[in-house]
């Protein structure tokens, strides 16, 4: 109503000045009003204070979900007439809150105490006080009623009555009304309202009375309940508590937290992990196994405990390693200190030395470079002179030579010096210089090395400022050779511009640079001339220099060296003082040293691997609460789970929590966590194993789960063991121990007192969680001052907290409802594969070898107590250490001590890797034995896979361990070595088992478990394609026909299955040269045994299991003896005959233990009482006693039990299956009684679906069948009759039984031939037998008998006829007594000739002369005795080979692989049928056609009963095609991880994967069983559809050939053409019969003309073309042959058959092979009789499918 989350309303709003309203102490209607949620919050946690202070813990945290839905309760129950239904799981807190808002509305709760005879008499007792406190009283009461409360459906009932009308009818008797209502008397008078006081008191209930329902949605009752009491919903407010938010989960983990001291930066993560890993349940699905709100507490609670343990476990001992390597540290510490010291030392003397070497060497290296300084510095000085003197020389000569250029050019410079700038100016001013000036620039500008020689070059040269300068600087060097000769050439030239007189004349300042220029050019000269002298010179000069410069560096060097050679020596001298002060202290410091390192050194190992634990220690610290997140997940949700899933469950959770990183930011990976090392110690795990517990993975985790569990523990325990073990281990604990069972009288004082006392109780044999141990599973205390009580049934208990209860079973499937499975750890002990190797090789080495068994428990118990002794030892180290004062170098005593334990610790860690080695030795010699365990768990888990063949096939591990016991005792292979023994241990297993099992079994699946067998010990035989071509769940390709080549010589009948083999296995086709070898494989197919004989031309490397698959392809009624003769070879058994079950031999030698029953598994017509009475007679003559059962004589059989397993007695129940649900009381009975040993309990039945599984586990099984062939029967006949009753009367009377029996035994044995014989199975029992035998052949005897029609009427139609269904086999039955009762034989006129041309009827009436006739009979049958085909015996050997694939595939399809998705399975097992599909789909345009088929209408020209027939047949199968598209692309979407997973693709894929066509495509059309075929057979029906519908719109649909099994319907056709024929002859359809001839022109008198039908199957018989009629079939013919076309129509009832009746038959015509359906019937034309053709079995069929 209001947004505003901070606002909620509640009748709990108090007016302004009034206190908080209570429906309870209130007469008035409470308002609803809007308050705070502060304040309700408030409220709400004072008022659960008070109920926890007052009544008891609730446990319960009022976060703001939880309060809304307390704030629902309160709101409706404080109404008048306000009733919840509170729907949810369990765990989410519907009763604790309920609970709390009536007490806090001061309401009463009532809820019924269930005890163990809980009736609805207690139940309407129980309504009785909640009434009559609301009715009487005037009070507000709550009915608080629960799933479990609800022991009989009356209950419910009573609820419903009560909510809908206020009242529950007949609760009260008049007795009882009285004095309840006499004090309403007055109130009902103030009232004024009500005409009665009943009513007044019902009105009251119906007002102060609230009902409240919880109910869990996944109990199997749920939906029953609430369809039949409507009151449920229309007079409860429904509220839907599914499980908690997110943020309420959240809030849950806080409390034990807190509790455990979380660090608070570890709290966020674990409650997100815990979150996580309960999540992750949900989202599997797993509604059943913990994904239920109170799982997650339990995980919170189990994670607590956990890691409140270890974190202790650990806290001390990383405190106890600390403290003692805090000590050891310390002496480290000093040793350090010491040698650090050494060290020091070492180096300063070190370095000392180092420095005293370095300054010697210096002073050698200084005093030897002195040395070579001085030699230098002579060597310079002599070389200095002769250059000096050299190059005085050299410029001498160059001075000579420049003597007379030098004056010239001097004087030349200083006229150019004097030359002013006004007469420089004056020649700039010239426009056109004279040329004698222009010359004498002309040399100026070369000689300073401008060749542009220009006017404008030279005045600008002249008017260069420092012009003058730059001729006076010139350097007369720089003048090249190039320069010189052309100015010279200029002189030659112009020698008159030079000339001193001329040039004067000219310019006055020209003259003196024309003198310049031609000293120049001389002075050049002389240098070019005394170039070679100056360059020497120059070389010299620099020489010099540097010379003078080296002489004065070595001299200033040699002055350094003399100066530092002083200062090393004095240096020298101080360091070598040094060095030997320092190397006098390092000794003594060494020698300190020494003698502490010889202690360190010895506790090193200790101090190295102490450190080392402790670091792992702290590691794993971080890592528990990932490592307890595990642990209690596991314990939570995986103890009822095998070992494969707890595997892959664990490595997710291991997944979530390294993605998280743990609850502490420690690193874990969950990878390889186990339980075990986790929670347990090696001789924890030892003395379990020593009491008892197999010592497997599964178990020993099992143990865990127990152990550490918070819940109850339910144990399913099949073979005993656990319970065995978990009874000595609780003893072996101190604890006080009982054992019970429920069906025992003293069990309620048994588990009270054990409330009481603080027993631990163990219940065995709890097939299901009892009402009355509710509220010990909830621990649902009630405070009663200080002490704690609990509900145990009506009473009330003190509570000891010291009471432990533990429940077990050996029922695989007990009854568990979801209300009480999370109150319960289920803990499964059902044996797995692995672990049932390691017990049978256990009990292999202790029987062959038992030192080796014996030796390794030593080893294993030596090494637990070294590691014990060891831990020990490190603890007094530790604690000498942690406890030692002072300086340990010094404490001598402590050292002693120290070096005694260490010396200890060495020998034992020796002794601990030398055991370690000497196991590995052991476990190498073990494993030889290896061969026999894994050769033992492949037959036990084969054993067990057979209870999916039939229910009846159940066994258990204590009764196969008992075999493999015995084949460890057989004698075989003793003394011929390993390998010998253990060929012959395993070949004695597989005979003995095979013996054993075969017994067990009915004749038709003996074949089929001995292929099972041989398949689970020799898979390597079995290819997975080729498996999957021999139980038929390969699909064939695309195509629909014969869409692969095939050779031609293969039977048109065997097509199909070759087809099927050569598009599934080509390599193997190509490999077996069928085609190359055409004519070798054609004379193997047809030789009469080809099982016996391979082709010749086949490979040798085509393998045993292959060849049979061509058998299976093209001689199917072969296989059955080649898979016999297969099987046997794998498992070494000469045949696959069960060997006789002597009655005597299973008491003597089979069933020693008198608790074993021994079940005998009969069928009709067997019974084997009679054996048991004379075996008994002999045995135990007036021992034994027999009791058949019925539902008044269970309590008589229990009392009969008992008396006879205290006497030793023989009993014998008969007929069990009459009362299956009564069994599971006698299983309990038997679990706890304890026999005579002379005692034996014989039980027969027949096989019954609901037989109770723990009986048929336990008992030691035996089937009795009648054995086959008509002479057995008589025999049994006979046997019934007996001498007596056969010689009572005349000889007609006994050769009319003689004809009777004969006549009975041949409608019992024709069973054999269905459904070719008859259609289906009919039980024609003694029963029949009886009763005809009284109608022929009276006791007496009379004069005269019953004439013909009488008798064919009453065993036609009452005694035999009244059993059968169809009109085919009421023939046969007539043609049989016509055959039989003859007239002569009921006029006392005998028996003309031989009964069935093989028994002659004697002629007396003598006993012994019928029991002779009987036994001159052959053993076996042949078909023609019963008038069959001659090739009917190859139908049933096809059909018993056909049973053997289907059979093998129910087997190797486990139920529970097809209730739960696996992506990868789907793809693996699905994939075919999605491509096959496909395949289709592209191949026939199938949509295509599906979409075109919604524009076909049969309308105008077209509309005709057939044409509109074929028309909605189009219709129909466009929609089968849009249904399977819609399938399997959906489940081609779900595997491919394209849509997500719904229960509709689920349920589809499950049946598909089964097998089995879903329901959707079947109720569109009932096609064949297998889903390839189904499709396939679909699409060819689409296509054809399509072709019929072209022909309808030509016009040529009626005038062509009809093939019937391109239809859907074919019987809808044949009312079509009758519907069309009718309307022809405009006459009603029930005036008209359908024909046939084989040739149209035979037919007269139709309407229409005759329509042809092609491709009809024939089965009984043949028509070749062109004979004319029906014939024999011969022997080597197929099955079934084609029948040449027929010509049907519909004429007049009037109107001449084609064939005359003695010349022709009626032959049914039928849907498909199976004769399931008959569509009509056809009289076709035949040699013989009719009575020979229905004998024959003859029928026509639409489809060969």
């Amino acid at each position: 109503v209001d947004d505003d989350p901070d606002v909620v309303y509640s009748t709990w709003a108090p007016a302004p000045g009034e206190a908080v309203p209570k429906a309870g102490a209130s007469s008035k209607l409470l308002s609803l009003r809007r308050t705070s949620r502060k304040e309700v919050q408030a409220l709400a946690d004072r008022g659960l204070t008070m109920y926890e202070r007052e009544l008891k813990e609730l446990n319960i945290q009022l976060f703001p979900e939880a309060l809304e839905h307390m704030l629902h309760f309160e709101r409706v129950i404080s109404q008048p007439a306000g009733h919840l239904m509170l729907v949810g799981r369990s765990g989410v807190g519907r009763r604790s809150l309920l609970t709390l808002a009536a007490y806090m509305h001061d309401m009463e709760v009532f809820t019924p105490c269930v005890t163990r005879d809980y009736s609805a008499k207690n139940f309407r007792s129980d309504l009785k006080g909640a009434l009559s406190a609301a009715g009487v009283q005037g009070k507000h009461v709550v009915l608080l009623i629960e799933d479990y409360q609800l022991v009989e459906h009356s209950f419910i009932e009573m609820v419903n009555s009560l909510l809908s009308a206020g009242e529950v009818s007949g609760l009260y008797t008049p007795e009882e009304l009285e004095p309840l209502l006499a004090p309403l008397k007055e109130e009902m008078g103030a009232a004024g309202t009500h005409r009665s006081l009943y009513e007044f008191f019902v009105a009251r209930c119906a007002t102060y009375c609230h009902v409240v329902l919880s109910m869990d949605p996944t109990h199997e009752l749920f939906a029953v309940r609430c369809e039949s009491n409507p009151a449920l919903f229309t007079r409860c407010a429904l509220l839907w508590m599914g499980s908690w938010g997110a943020d309420a989960m959240r809030t849950l983990p806080a409390p034990k937290l807190k509790e455990v001291e979380l660090a608070p930066d570890q709290v966020e993560r674990v409650t997100a992990n815990l979150l996580e890993v309960h999540k992750s349940q949900t989202a599997a699905g797993h509604l059943d196994r913990g994904a239920v709100p109170r799982n997650y507490v339990s995980l919170i609670a189990v994670w607590a405990k956990i890691y409140a343990a270890k974190k202790t476990e650990l806290d001390l001992r990383i405190e106890h390693l600390s403290g003692g390597l805090g000590k050891l540290n310390d002496a480290a510490k000093a040793v350090d200190v010491l040698s650090k010291q050494a060290n020091e030392q070492r180096h300063k003397l070190a370095d000392a030395q180092k420095l005293a070497d370095t300054a010697m060497v210096e002073i050698q290296k200084a005093m030897e470079l002195a040395l070579e300084r001085k030699k230098e510095v002579e060597e310079l000085q002599g070389t200095l002179h002769v250059e000096e003197q050299e190059m005085t020389k050299h410029k001498a000569a160059i001075e000579k030579e420049l003597a007379h250029a030098r004056p010239l050019l001097e004087a030349a410079k200083q006229a150019v010096g004097g030359i002013r700038s006004d007469n420089l100016n004056e020649i700039k001013a010239l426009r056109t210089p004279p040329e004698a000036i222009r010359d004498v620039l002309e040399g100026v500008l070369r000689i300073m090395g401008n060749f542009d020689t220009s006017w404008i070059s030279m005045k600008r040269f002249l008017g260069n400022k420092s012009v003058k300068d730059e001729i006076l600087n010139f350097d007369s060097h720089n003048i090249t050779a190039e320069t010189r000769d052309s100015v010279m050439q200029l002189l030659r030239q112009k020698a008159s511009s030079f000339d001193e007189a001329n040039i004067r004349r000219a310019s006055v300042a020209a003259a003196p640079l024309a003198a310049w220029v031609v000293a120049n050019i001389e002075f050049s000269k002389v240098l070019q001339k005394v170039a070679p002298l100056e360059e020497q010179n120059t070389q010299l000069e620099h020489r010099l220099v540097a010379s003078k410069q080296r002489v004065a560096e070595c001299q200033q060097q040699l002055a350094q060296l003399d100066k530092k050679v002083s200062v090393l020596k004095s240096d020298f001298q101080k360091k070598t003082a040094e060095a030997e002060t320092l190397k006098v202290s390092l000794e003594k410091a060494e020698s300190t040293l020494a003698a502490a390192q010889k202690l360190i050194e010895k506790l090193g190992g200790e101090r190295g691997r102490w450190d080392s634990q402790l670091k792992s220690l702290r590691s794993d610290l971080e890592r528990v609460p990932n490592k307890a997140m595990m642990a209690a997940a596991f314990i939570t949700y995986l103890a009822d789970e095998e070992e494969a899933t707890r595997a892959a469950t664990l490595a997710n959770w291991s997944g979530l929590l390294d993605g998280g990183r743990g609850g502490g930011g420690g690193s874990f990976s969950g990878g390889d966590f186990s339980l075990q090392r986790f929670l347990s110690t090696e001789g924890e795990l030892l003395s379990w194993k020593a009491q008892g517990l197999p010592g497997d993975t599964l178990s020993m985790d099992n143990a865990l789960v127990i152990e550490y569990a918070v819940n109850v523990p339910f144990v399913i325990d099949p073979s005993s063991q656990a319970s065995s073990w978990l009874v000595k281990h609780l003893e072996a604990g101190g604890k006080s121990v009982e054992t019970v069972t429920p069906n025992e009288a003293r069990f309620s004082t048994a588990l009270e007192l054990a409330v009481r006392f603080g027993k631990t109780l163990v219940v065995q044999e709890v097939d299901s969680v009892e009402g009355v141990l509710v509220p010990l599973l909830r621990r649902d205390l009630v405070r009663q001052g200080p002490r704690w009580v609990v509900q145990v049934g009506d009473k009330q208990i003190d509570f000891n907290d010291s009471f432990r209860l533990m429940l077990t079973t050996r029922n695989q499937a007990p009854t568990i409802t979801p209300d009480t499975s999370a109150l319960v750890t289920l803990v499964n002990f059902s044996v797995t594969r692995g672990g049932l190797e390691g017990q049978l090789l256990g009990l292999t080495i202790q029987h062959e070898q038992p030192e080796l068994e014996s030796h390794k428990s030593q080893l294993l118990q030596q090494e637990e107590e070294l590691k014990v002794q060891l831990e020990q030892l490190e603890k007094k180290l530790l604690d000498e250490l942690a406890t030692s004062t002072g300086n340990i170098l010094e404490n001598l005593t402590l050292i002693e001590s120290l070096e005694e334990t260490k010396a200890k610790s060495t020998t034992i860690s020796e002794a601990l890797a030398k055991s370690t080695e000497l196991q590995v030795s052991l476990d190498q010699q073990r494993d030889v034995y290896r061969a026999v365990a894994v050769r033992g768990s492949a037959v036990f888990f084969a054993l067990v896979d057979l209870k999916r063949l039939n229910h009846m096939y159940q066994f258990s591990l204590p009764g196969f361990l008992a075999l493999f016991r015995a084949s460890l005792a057989s004698p075989e292979g003793v003394g011929q070595g390993p390998e010998a023994r253990i060929r012959a241990l395993c070949l004695d297993l597989q005979r003995r088992t095979f013996q054993y099992v075969a017994r067990s079994l009915f004749k038709a699946d003996r074949l089929t478990f001995a292929l099972h067998l041989a398949k689970a010990l020799a898979p390597g035989e079995f290819g997975e394609d080729e498996w999957r071509v021999f139980t038929r769940k390969a699909v064939q390709g695309g195509g629909m026909g014969a869409s692969m080549s095939v050779p031609g010589w293969v039977p048109a009948d065997r097509m199909a299955d070759m087809i099927l083999l050569a598009s599934s296995l080509p390599s193997l086709m190509q490999e077996a040269g069928v085609d190359r070898n055409a004519q070798d494989w054609a004379a193997w197919a047809q030789s009469p045994a080809p099982e016996q004989q391979r082709p010749r031309s086949l490979p040798q490397s085509v393998g045993h299991f292959q060849f049979l698959l061509f058998v299976q392809a093209l001689r199917p009624e072969r296989l059955g003896p080649a898979l016999a003769h297969f099987a046997s070879r794998i498992l070494g058994l000469a045949d696959l005959n069960a060997a006789p079950s002597a009655l005597h031999h299973l008491v003597e030698d089979e069933s020693p233990d008198p608790a074993q029953p021994i079940l005998l598994v009969t069928t009709a017509g067997a019974d084997p009482t009679w054996e048991l009475e004379e075996l008994a007679a002999r045995a135990r003559p007036g021992r034994f006693k027999s009791l058949a059962m019925g539902g008044q004589q269970t309590k008589a059989a229990l009392e009969l039990v008992r008396e006879s397993a205290r006497r030793g007695d023989w009993v014998c129940l008969k007929n069990l299956h009459l009362v299956v649900h009564w069994v599971p009381a006698l299983a309990k009975e038997l679990s706890s009684t304890q026999p005579h040993e002379e005692f034996r309990l014989w039980l027969t039945t027949e096989a019954h679906a609901g037989f109770a599984p723990l009986v048929l586990q336990q008992s030691l099984k035996v089937t009795f069948e009648a054995p086959p062939g008509l002479q057995r029967n008589l025999q049994r006949t006979y046997d019934t009759w007996n001498r007596g009753y056969v010689e009572q009367g005349s000889v007609q009377r006994a050769q009319t039984l003689m004809v009777l029996a004969w006549f009975h035994g041949m409608l019992q044995e024709r069973r054999t031939y269905i459904p070719q014989g008859w259609t289906k199975f009919y039980e024609f029992t003694p029963a029949d037998l009886r009763s005809a035998a009284d109608m022929l052949a009276p006791a007496g005897g009379s004069s005269r008998g019953p004439d013909i029609d009488t008798v064919h009427g009453l065993l036609g139609t009452s005694v035999y006829g009244g059993r059968l269904e169809t009109a085919a086999d009421r023939r046969v039955l007539e043609a049989y007594m016509r055959t039989y009762f003859t007239a002569d034989l009921l006029a006392g006129r005998g028996v003309k000739g031989k009964l069935g041309g093989l028994l002659g009827v004697p002629q007396s009436a003598s006993f012994n002369d019928f029991e002779r006739a009987i036994a001159s009979l052959p053993s076996t049958d042949s078909p023609q005795l019963f008038g069959l085909a001659l090739n009917a015996d190859r139908a049933v050997a096809t059909r018993t080979a056909a049973h053997v694939s289907l059979s093998m595939r129910t087997l190797s399809t486990p139920a529970e692989a097809t209730a739960s998705f696996d992506r990868e399975r789907w793809a693996a097992e699905l994939s075919p049928l999605l491509n096959l599909w496909q395949k289709l789909l592209r191949n026939h345009e199938l949509l295509k056609l599906a979409g075109d088929a919604a524009g076909r209408h049969a309308s105008g020209r077209l509309d005709t009963p057939v044409n509109r027939f074929v028309a909605l047949e189009l219709k129909k199968a466009a929609a089968l095609v849009r249904v399977v598209d819609a399938t399997l692309s959906s489940i081609a979407r779900v595997v491919r991880g394209a849509e997500l997973l719904t229960a509709t693709v689920q349920a589809d894929g499950a049946t598909l994967l089964a097998s089995t066509v879903p329901s959707a495509w079947s109720d569109l059309w009932e096609g064949p069983s297998e889903p390839g075929l189904w499709i396939r057979a679909a699409a060819s029906r689409v296509v054809g559809l399509a072709g019929w519908w072209e022909r309808v719109e030509s016009g040529t649909l009626m005038s062509s050939p009809l093939t019937l099994s391109e239809l859907l319907n074919p019987g809808n056709m044949l009312n079509a053409l009758r519907q069309q024929a009718a309307r022809a002859a405009k006459v009603s359809i029930d005036s008209l019969k359908l024909t046939c001839a084989l040739d149209a022109r035979a037919i007269s008198g139709a309407p229409e003309a005759p329509v042809q039908v092609a491709s009809l199957m024939i089965q009984g018989g043949v028509v070749p073309q062109g004979a004319g009629g029906l014939q024999e079939a011969p022997q080597d013919a197929a099955l079934f042959n084609t029948m040449p076309p027929l010509f049907v129509a519909w004429i007049p009832q009037d109107a001449p058959e084609p064939y005359p009746p003695d010349r022709s038959v009626s032959l049914p015509v039928y849907l498909d092979t199976e004769r399931e359906k008959m569509l009509a019937e056809l009289r076709v034309p035949c040699s013989g009789t009719e009575a020979q053709w229905v004998l024959a079995g003859a029928a026509l069929f639409v489809s060969g499918e």
